[in-house]
């Protein structure tokens, strides 16, 4: 049976959820991690953070890209908590993200390899958003997209 090529695109940072998800990924035999793309707030951090992870995993192969660090539209404050450096060391600093910005990233992979990419979206959909504004086709040429689901803010 052929392999899920997957995406995470992830907020990683000091809750356990993504770094668990990071880790199912890393260790289903079914699934190809082509890359792990990061999300609001200090995109920079989270990179190192999951870099940090996949090194201790031995997955040093999978690229990390650095995304949006704002939503879209900010009608509200970003809502964060904890310690999202508590992982990353002085020793972590040399750790570098690829240099394609997630959103293109997304689009690029999706586009070259139409019908073979999911996506695991774990985190605000700000990349994913900006990978369909950056190429239009993208929604008919991904093979699926799992989302943790979120919250809908109307007026107040």
């Amino acid at each position: 049976m052929p392999r899920l090529r997957t995406i995470l695109d992830t907020d990683i940072g000091s809750d356990v959820d993504d770094a668990m998800a990071l880790a199912l990924l890393l260790n289903s035999p079914e699934i190809a991690l082509e890359g792990v793309t990061t999300v609001t707030g200090d995109v920079l951090l989270r990179a190192r953070i999951a870099m940090k992870l996949l090194r201790l995993a031995g997955r040093e192969d999978v690229p990390v890209m650095l995304g949006a660090a704002k939503p879209m539209q900010e009608h509200r404050p970003v809502w964060l908590t904890g310690d999202e450096g508590s992982l990353i060391g002085r020793e972590d600093s040399e750790l570098r993200p690829a240099s394609e910005p997630a959103p293109a990233f997304i689009a690029r992979m999706v586009m070259e390899h139409p019908g073979e990419i999911h996506i695991a979206a774990v985190a605000p959909l700000t990349n994913l958003a900006i990978a369909m504004l950056l190429e239009p086709r993208l929604a008919e040429n991904v093979a699926h997209i799992w989302l943790m689901g979120g919250a809908i803010r109307g007026p107040e």
